[in-house]
């Protein structure tokens, strides 16, 4: 296998080639991307670099050495400094926004609830204040199948289950819905072009080596053959997405997308318990030759950090309805991820 870097490009570069993914209305165009070093973010920036017609893309970033490390130089690549809350720097126009940069770490939503408000509320707010001058011709939030809160069952667009404020594990989806509810206020009040993305759980190339997210962690005990330990009873259900198809699904929105709509994305197919995950991480990725198991260890103190139980069944025939199809199941997003952490199986 050749270096991450050229694995990551190339899988970019065969999203950029898809004609279906609407690619046309963004040729000619600058586009705006917060979040832009982050998992799902850093993918969608390859995949517009790629895109020869894409004039140019701005990335705001709280590092701009570690950006230019990701994406190296391009005359087409516009790297400025930002922490989420500031307010992002002067352009002249910004034709399309994309803003993702958001906290990820379960443990932050228990332990940094304070700051996750913050920078998710004050982050989106600042992007949607430089959105009233520049009047983009689309703005895509990527939002969260956590807002849904404690629902069951298949749920569309509309359908909310209850959700305690009073937990602090509740910041994250908390704060997204108030995003959320600002995007559809800018859209109302002064008239920006806003569309909302709610993301299944994404994961696949590019996700780091020592991610503490569930995925990852089956991921690195199945590789080493090893059992794969749970500690709650793993009957939490949810469909999960790959880092290419949230990516489509983005430029998808961005493309065909109507302002003030809110859209799921999702592979319904993997619609699974978090055991079922796990047993699906040591099929795709387990050595020849070595037997682990799924196993429980309960613990209720570690289990706090975890999304209450719920079975979050998204329907994404909104964004089917635009042209959108996803494309890789569980088998191919866990080898996707073991394929970047350079463990590639034949």
């Amino acid at each position: 296998m050749g270096d991450l870097a050229s694995f990551l490009r190339a899988r970019a570069r065969a999203i950029a080639e898809e004609a279906a993914l609407g690619w046309e209305a963004l040729d000619g165009c600058r586009v705006l991307v917060t979040g832009g070093t982050g998992l799902i973010g850093a993918q969608l920036a390859r995949a517009l670099l790629a895109r020869a017609q894409v004039r140019e893309v701005v990335l705001p970033v709280r590092d701009v050495a570690r950006a230019r490390a990701l994406f190296g130089d391009s005359p087409r690549l516009r790297l400025e400094p930002w922490k989420a809350g500031e307010p992002l720097p002067a352009h002249e126009h910004v034709d399309y926004v994309v803003h993702g940069a958001a906290p990820t770490s379960s443990a932050g939503f228990i332990n940094e609830p304070v700051e996750v408000i913050g920078a998710i509320a004050c982050g989106t707010r600042a992007v949607l204040e430089a959105a009233r001058s520049w009047r983009p011709k689309k703005l895509v939030f990527l939002s969260t199948m956590e807002v849904y809160g404690e629902a069951f069952g298949r749920l569309r667009e509309t359908t909310f289950g209850p959700l305690d404020p009073m937990r602090a594990r509740s910041s994250y989806p908390e704060a997204k819905r108030l995003a959320e509810c600002l995007v559809a206020a800018y859209a109302k009040e002064y008239g920006v072009a806003g569309c909302v993305l709610r993301l299944a759980q994404t994961f696949g190339e590019g996700v780091a080596a020592d991610d503490g997210r569930a995925f990852a962690d089956f991921g690195r005990h199945a590789l080493a053959g090893e059992d794969v330990v749970l500690l709650t009873t793993g009957e939490k259900k949810n469909p999960y997405l790959s880092v290419d198809d949230a990516v489509r699904a983005i430029l998808v929105t961005l493309a065909k997308g109507e302002p003030g709509l809110a859209y799921n994305a999702a592979n319904e197919a993997t619609y699974v318990a978090v055991r079922d995950l796990a047993r699906a991480a040591i099929d795709s990725l387990a050595p020849e030759g070595s037997a682990p198991e799924v196993v429980f260890e309960l613990d209720a103190r570690a289990a706090a950090a975890f999304r209450p139980p719920s079975e979050l069944d998204l329907d994404t025939s909104r964004l089917r309805s635009l042209g959108w199809q996803p494309t890789e199941g569980l088998p191919e997003m866990f080898r996707a991820m073991a394929e970047s952490w350079g463990f590639a199986r034949g």
